[in-house]
C-alpha cells in the first residue's frame, strides 16, 4: 500500500472517530474524553508524518511551496483548536460545537489533499518512493 492509500485510510479513521464522538451525549463525558484523546493522538501523528515525510517530497517533486505552506497552516489551526477543546469540559455543549468546527476544518483539508494534492503528487512521485513512504507510515501506526 503506498503512502497515499495509507493517508486516505487515516482520513477514513478520523471520520469514524468524529462520528463516534458526535454520537455521544453530554452525560458521557468520560467516553467523550477517551474518544477525543484517541482522535487527537491520531490526528497529531498523521500531521507529523505528513510534515516530516510527505510534504517535503511533494515540494521537491512539484515545487509546491504555496500548497505545502497552506497545508502546514491548516495543521497549525487544527493544533490550536485541539488545544482549545482540551480546555473545555466534555459535558458542555460548547465542547461538541468545537468538535464539529474541527471536523469541518479537517474535512475541507482532506478534500484538498485527496482531490488535488495526492493525485498530482502520485503522478510525479516515483512508485517505489511512494511505497517506501507507505511502509514508514505503517511503522508509525504500529507505534500508536
Amino acid at each position: 500500500m503506498d503512502v497515499f492509500q495509507r493517508l486516505i485510510q487515516d482520513h477514513r479513521i478520523a471520520e469514524q472517530r468524529f462520528a463516534e464522538i458526535e454520537n455521544t451525549s453530554e452525560k458521557e463525558a468520560d467516553r467523550r474524553e477517551l474518544l477525543f484523546a484517541k482522535l487527537r493522538e491520531e490526528l497529531e501523528a498523521h500531521e507529523v508524518f505528513e510534515e516530516e515525510y510527505l510534504y517535503p517530497e511533494i515540494d521537491e517533486v512539484l515545487s509546491a511551496k504555496a500548497v505545502v505552506a497552506e497545508a502546514l497552516d491548516e495543521h497549525a489551526e487544527f493544533d490550536a483548536i485541539l488545544q482549545e477543546i482540551s480546555a473545555i469540559p466534555a459535558n458542555k455543549g460548547e465542547w461538541l460545537e468545537r468538535i464539529c468546527e474541527l471536523k469541518e476544518m479537517v474535512q475541507k483539508h482532506v478534500r484538498k489533499e485527496e482531490e488535488k494534492m495526492f493525485p498530482v503528487a502520485r503522478s510525479k512521485l516515483a512508485r517505489g518512493r511512494a511505497e517506501e513512504l507507505g511502509r514508514k507510515n505503517q511503522e508509525r501506526q504500529k507505534s500508536l
